[in-house]
């Protein structure tokens, strides 16, 4: 029919909001009983409903610039991931059910964001297409050759606030869902999370905010290693049960964990730096593990689980972020 892209847009906003405030209400309405024959069926059809949340978030993230702004698409977002985070949380409090919250996180609400982020990286127009008429301005001259460099952060809240306090929140809730706050290093991650969230909803500077996640990504696989030196062999077989255990939720932390740090306002050569200590501390961890446990688990359970998610959605969130950086 040619309808307006506006009216497109604010369709598919509307949708994307709308169906996980419904889930919310429905968690807090029905009884237990309808709730976990619901989970029975939602387990039975999960790869619907990850194709389902993977097309309503490229969806959402491939509108058009000019019909539905960077920072609406942003928050709608950030809505959707709170309000699918607490129908998760309402439906494994009122059921009990062990499949949740990891269920509706993995196959909602990861496949939503990390397609919305493509999308939205990939959408809108670079600024030549954008600008191609206009002349370019004067570049400034280069600073001399002795000046030291530096680093700006920018002084004003990023528009990503809103998706830095959801995927804190996952995180954390991530964390002591699946036990692993038990462990010294994932307590010292969640309590950093926390931080996070409350300095973002304080409306704390950026710099803080960016300073404070390059430290917690710094300092968790450091930890994790002088776990894996320290402990003995035996404490070390129990960890590596327990991360086996509760290793949807230790997948959890690392995609959040990483998507959280990608869209961080700070230079790109200091996260892939951050990001590559993160890697190669990891597999030291990984490698020690094998080595003084003997466990034929380790290092690819540490690689698959810990790794591999979190560069993938790290590298994600920090294309997302450059492209709306330059857009803007």
């Amino acid at each position: 029919a040619r309808a307006s892209p506006r009216f497109v847009a604010r369709a598919t906003t509307l949708l994307a909001i709308c169906a996980p405030t419904l889930r919310v209400g429905d968690a807090l309405l029905r009884s237990p009983a309808d709730l976990s024959r619901d989970l029975d069926r939602m387990t039975e059809a999960r790869l619907a409903i990850l194709a389902l949340a993977t097309a309503v978030g490229a969806s959402l993230g491939a509108l058009p610039p000019s019909a539905l702004s960077s920072t609406r698409k942003l928050l709608a977002a950030a809505y959707v991931a709170c309000v699918v985070t607490c129908s998760a949380m309402a439906k494994r409090a009122r059921t009990g059910d062990d499949r949740m919250p990891s269920l509706q996180l993995l196959h909602g609400f990861l496949p939503f964001l990390a397609s919305f982020l493509a999308a939205l990286a990939v959408s809108g127009p670079s600024l030549r297409q954008q600008d191609s008429s206009a002349p370019l301005p004067l570049s400034p001259p280069p600073p001399p050759l002795s000046a030291p460099r530096s680093w700006p952060l920018p002084a004003r809240r990023s528009v990503f606030a809103p998706i830095q306090v959801s995927l804190a929140l996952v995180v954390v809730f991530a964390a002591f869902v699946a036990e692993l706050t038990t462990d010294p290093t994932f307590f010292l991650g969640a309590a950093g999370f926390v931080v996070l969230v409350v300095a973002n909803l304080a409306r704390a500077s950026p710099r803080f905010v960016a300073s404070a996640t390059m430290m917690i990504v710094v300092c968790g696989p450091t930890l994790r290693l002088i776990q894996a030196l320290v402990c003995s062999p035996a404490e070390l077989a129990r960890d590596v049960d327990s991360l086996a255990e509760g290793r949807l939720g230790f997948l959890t932390v690392c995609v959040a964990g990483g998507a959280t740090f990608g869209v961080q306002p700070l230079p790109t050569t200091r996260k892939l730096l951050a990001a590559g200590y993160f890697a190669c501390a990891a597999t030291c961890g990984a490698v020690v593990f094998r080595v003084r446990t003997g466990d034929e688990r380790m290092p690819s359970f540490h690689l698959l689980h810990v790794l591999a998610p979190f560069l993938a959605c790290f590298l994600a969130a920090q294309q997302a972020a450059t492209v709306l950086q330059s857009r803007d």
